[in-house]
């Protein structure tokens, strides 16, 4: 990565495609979604800084364990953020990283690479349309609403796999992605076809 960018502004510049208001980040390392962030978003998503980027993180905000950035996009020009120091909090936001983490990075899960035909990609990134995948004996609806940041040239390096059916009878579909910032983590929660 070149030594003359900004890694912090780049960063943020790309979080924002992701999580269109607020952020919280962990330790320097882990960004999860704000409640307006969240409202706004079709899945439940995690970033998890690469080791160059959160080095720089960690230079300008050294003894922090969370920063809340109320808004990304005047963030990355006014730096402005805050520092959480109330410890129920900063334990709930842990606590919601470690089992993000659990599900996708340290899961003993089988991950498969997306591959989609020359005409899906089309329908999917050009024509705004759903294409229907199956896998693994499920039926998957894909739209590019569920990749934020992803392409047409660069979904063959986005991976996914299936978690249990849950609950309420409802199938869930993890999606990882490793953009040159972070490591993107989504999970969607969907309706057996």
């Amino acid at each position: 990565m070149a030594k003359d960018k900004d890694l912090v502004k780049e960063s943020m510049t790309k979080l924002v495609s992701v999580f269109p208001n607020d952020v919280y980040i962990l330790h320097n390392k882990y960004i999860i979604a704000g409640d307006k962030s969240e409202e706004n978003t079709v899945g439940y998503y995690f970033c998890i800084f690469q080791n160059d980027v959160f080095m720089e993180w960690k230079k300008l905000y050294p003894d922090n364990p969370v920063i809340y950035i109320k808004s990304l996009r005047e963030s990355k020009i006014s730096r402005e953020v805050e520092f959480i120091t109330d410890a129920s909090l900063i334990q709930s936001l842990e606590k919601k990283i470690e089992t993000y983490v659990n599900e996708t990075v340290n899961a003993d899960k089988s991950w498969e690479r997306f591959e989609f035909k020359d005409d899906m990609l089309e329908k999917i990134f050009t024509n705004n349309e759903s294409v229907n995948l199956f896998s693994d004996k499920r039926e998957i609806i894909i739209s590019k609403t569920i990749f934020p940041l992803i392409t047409a040239k660069t979904i063959n390096n986005v991976y996914y796999t299936f978690g249990d059916i849950d609950s309420r009878g409802l199938n869930t579909l993890y999606i990882q992605y490793d953009h040159e910032y972070f490591q993107l983590n989504m999970k969607y929660f969907y309706l057996p076809l």
